[in-house]
């Protein structure tokens, strides 16, 4: 009951973490989109790739969590191997070379699961801002994640 009780202890962790990012992606985004339209495939290129790079980093960030939380665990001697298995779990790859002890071998599962809900809401975020980057395109105003309501007069 306690390494699950850890477990979803280092996925709230992780949890903040990802909504730390999305808040700050988010903000960003919009200031970006609000001040500084985007023109062409130039600026539209770098802005996605711009926000893949800091889902991407977010989500790395997290798995270091979990290997952390696995090193001093005594899982594991050294962080890299650490880190291996925490990446391989995160992404639910888990090639299954690498394993827990059997006290501890709830954590891998959790570290799974914690991994889809981060990527799916990283994907979300992808999705928005291709959505925001399209509006612009069409000559629409950007979409505010969670306060996009149609008013009357709003076009979409």
């Amino acid at each position: 009951m306690a390494n699950l009780l850890l477990g979803l202890a280092v996925t709230v962790a992780c949890t903040v973490i990802e909504c730390a990012i999305l808040a700050f992606l988010g903000a960003r985004v919009r200031h970006h989109l609000a001040h500084h339209p985007p023109k062409g495939f130039v600026q539209d290129t770098v802005l996605i790739s711009g926000t893949l790079i800091l889902l991407l980093a977010g989500n790395l960030a997290q798995v270091l969590v979990w290997a952390l939380v696995l090193q001093a665990l005594g899982e594991f001697g050294a962080l890299m191997p650490a880190y291996y298995f925490a990446l391989t779990s995160f992404t639910t790859l888990g090639y299954g070379d690498v394993l827990l002890s059997p006290e501890r071998a709830i954590l891998g599962p959790l570290a799974a699961a914690n991994g889809v809900l981060m990527f799916g809401l990283s994907g979300g975020v992808l999705i928005w801002v291709l959505g925001a980057l399209t509006s612009f395109s069409e000559g629409l105003r950007a979409p505010s994640p969670g306060r996009d309501r149609p008013r009357d007069g709003d076009r979409g």
